[in-house]
């Protein structure tokens, strides 16, 4: 989606939207989850932080809004004092905001992430289910510790693809902003950084047959989206209505 546009250069303002279907700053939000699992999806999650909504630090960003519950997670391995200092979690040093890539006992934390979800998927080969997984990995300012993700991601795409799993699955692959770390372009401020900080990322890769929603996409791919667009694509896409009332007042 080429002119997909964060709503504010941060985290919660966007994620919140994609999930919740309202903002930090409305009440009565709930997570898209609970839609699912009455769809009889079976859900997961794993994020390289430590946190169940990558921004659990700060509880005044998620108090008016109803979590849910996914059926299975790993999370609590990223709380490890090895990784993650609780006093003092955006430390430059340690930890998913550190200036250095970000391992822990030999492996990078994002390593655990796509393991997990491999491990989820083939556990439920058979059935309905959504998996979300999180990486931390680009809040760093020069963009090196991210490419080191690259490699792996893209062979956990091509082992999916390889055995038949993209064959009916939709992946959604977005980001809640564009690049707004501390870095040169920061300090110079210059006309890129001010345009990418608020340009984020969102590819969708969708099973070639029966693609009903195909000539749509390319028309909306044109247009100006937001994270609300991301929440009620995904309903929509399984199945809810909208006199079913789980959409945002604000997507499409």
């Amino acid at each position: 989606m080429v002119k997909f546009h964060s709503l504010l250069f941060f985290t919660m303002p966007n994620v919140n939207p994609m999930f919740y279907g309202e903002s930090m700053f409305n009440k009565n939000g709930t997570h898209l989850i609970r839609a699912f699992k009455e769809k009889g999806f079976i859900t997961a999650q794993c994020n390289n932080i430590c946190g169940r909504e990558l921004y659990d630090l700060e509880k005044k960003y998620n108090l008016n809004l109803d979590y849910e519950d996914f059926d299975h997670e790993n999370i609590a391995m990223f709380c490890d004092p090895n990784y993650f200092k609780n006093e003092s979690p955006y430390t430059a040093f340690i930890g998913p905001y550190a200036l250095k890539r970000r391992c822990l006992y030999g492996k990078d934390t994002f390593e655990y992430v796509l393991e997990y979800g491999e491990k989820f998927w083939e556990t439920y080969i058979n059935d309905h289910k959504f998996l979300r997984l999180s990486f931390q990995d680009a809040h760093e300012g020069t963009l090196e510790v991210v490419k080191y993700l690259d490699v792996k991601l893209a062979k956990f795409l091509e082992n999916f693809e390889k055995k038949k799993y993209l064959d009916d699955t939709a992946i959604f692959f977005v980001s809640d902003h564009g690049n707004n770390m501390i870095g040169f372009y920061n300090i110079l401020q210059v006309e890129d950084y001010v345009l990418e900080k608020t340009l984020g990322t969102w590819f969708m890769i969708l099973p070639k047959k029966n693609n009903v929603n195909e000539k749509n996409l390319e028309i909306n791919q044109q247009r100006l989206v937001t994270p609300y667009d991301i929440h009620d694509t995904l309903l929509d896409m399984f199945g809810y209505r909208f006199e079913d009332k789980v959409y945002s007042r604000k997507g499409k």
